[in-house]
């Protein structure tokens, strides 16, 4: 198995190979060129075995894209499922084979089907009211727990919160969260939801059982800043006294814009 020890992902939700989180950094830059060709792309999504760093040497990388309709018919663009078309309008498979060249090159496919999501509001709200009726079909109105969670794996809302970029995205998951916010059971809502995407993230990868991460958030409010709240760098204007006294101690030059820079780098 490639990757950390089980105990670390056990802490950590995602915890990809130096390798995959490369591939996702190149799928990142490409996100631009790809809604430069079709602006009703909004977003990306990663899931599998590669997010976990549990994948083996042939994995593919598995990728969501997330699309408006309500922009396809202003633009009047199709955003076809079909991978070979997916390629022309975002080419993956060249950039992606680039990373593994040399004496072990193991080329690294896009995976065979790639999903879409229409994160269009109309399209969320479908979305949203199809899972509130499986979840109250399957527990009688919370009366009884869900035994099989699996039972709601057509549920395509989970997808949102997949690892995934584009500020559009997390405004569709903020959209969301208002919808549950606005119902009287909506943390029970979540609560579910949260379990059918732990069940999607960990127990379906290769048929394999890893660890169950503890940590999803547990209230819609709670969610709001997991999901939706972007983790920010932070520039300080200067360094503190001690690391100024260390660097001039130790003849050391070394500025804030350059530590920046490099943070910037290194940041996914």
């Amino acid at each position: 198995m490639i990757g950390e020890s089980e105990k670390e992902i056990e802490t950590k939700r995602f915890k990809p190979t130096p390798e995959s989180l490369s591939l996702m950094k190149d799928m990142r830059r490409m996100l631009v060129e790809a809604q430069q060709k079709n602006p009703s792309i909004r977003g990306l999504g990663f899931y599998g075995s590669r997010t976990l760093g549990v994948e083996k040497e042939t994995s593919d990388i598995d990728v969501i894209i997330f699309r408006d309709s309500d922009i396809e018919e202003r633009i009047h663009a199709n955003t076809n499922t079909d991978i070979k078309k997916i390629k022309k309008i975002f080419p993956v498979q060249s950039r992606i084979d680039s990373h593994f060249e040399g004496p072990e090159f193991v080329p690294v496919p896009l995976t065979k089907i790639v999903f879409n999501l229409d994160i269009a509001k109309d399209k969320l709200d479908d979305y949203l009211q199809s899972f509130l009726r499986l979840v109250d079909n399957l527990t009688d109105h919370f009366k009884k727990p869900i035994n099989d969670i699996s039972m709601l794996n057509t549920d395509k809302l989970n997808w949102l919160f997949f690892l995934s970029i584009g500020d559009p995205v997390y405004r569709a998951r903020e959209y969301v969260f208002d919808k549950l916010s606005e119902l009287q059971n909506g943390n029970k809502y979540f609560k579910v939801m949260m379990q059918l995407l732990s069940y999607r993230e960990r127990e379906i990868i290769d048929k394999r059982k890893l660890p169950v991460y503890a940590n999803y958030p547990s209230t819609v409010e709670e969610a709001r800043n997991y999901f939706t709240t972007k983790k920010d760098l932070t520039v300080p204007e200067s360094f503190s006294p001690e690391i100024e006294e260390y660097c001039e101690h130790h003849n050391i030059k070394i500025s804030i814009a350059k530590v920046t820079e490099k943070l910037k780098r290194l940041l996914f």
